[in-house]
């Protein structure tokens, strides 16, 4: 995105997720807002045990790999695979439903035409964004719903 200080135009060229903020490289229409950090991140996914998170194969390897075509033709003329998967990305959602993720994509992205993708579509792209960041595919597609998003949790990855 390109940013204006003192009449000079500046790229920034930092990565999609850092801080739960979208920063887009290569676009330039105005910034999201961030989303409202979570309450109590760990709290949430703890409280709600048994729940379903996004460790636990939420989305199946073809939709991710719908949603990297879409990504392709849709994304990739700001973004790029490297801006999705940042050593930041999961830990800035961690705590919430990957519902507050989608909607955050949903309603600010692509920047040009925000909305624009069908809900399936976004959905895919969510996959694609899970799978550049380690989790695992498995044998349910990830919903595009708000019921079924709010099911699964944004959590840190487990250790082994």
């Amino acid at each position: 995105m390109k940013i204006r200080e003192s009449g000079i135009e500046m790229r920034l060229a930092t990565g999609f997720f850092w801080g739960g903020v979208i920063a887009v490289a290569g676009c330039s229409a105005a910034p999201a807002a961030a989303p409202a950090p979570a309450a109590a991140p760990v709290a949430a996914a703890a409280g709600n045990a048994g729940a379903a998170t996004i460790w636990s194969g939420v989305y199946t390897t073809a939709q991710a790999n719908r949603g990297e075509q879409i990504a392709q033709a849709s994304c990739f003329t700001c973004h790029g695979p490297r801006d999705w998967a940042t050593p930041r990305m999961i830990p800035s959602w961690s705590g919430r439903p990957v519902r507050d993720l989608y909607q955050m994509i949903r309603t600010t992205m692509p920047e040009d035409s925000p909305g624009s993708l069908s809900e399936q579509e976004y959905a895919d792209v969510l996959s694609y964004i899970l799978e550049l960041n380690g989790a695992p595919a498995g044998t349910t597609v990830l919903p595009a719903d708000d019921a079924g998003l709010t099911r699964i949790q944004v959590t840190p990855r487990p250790t082994p």
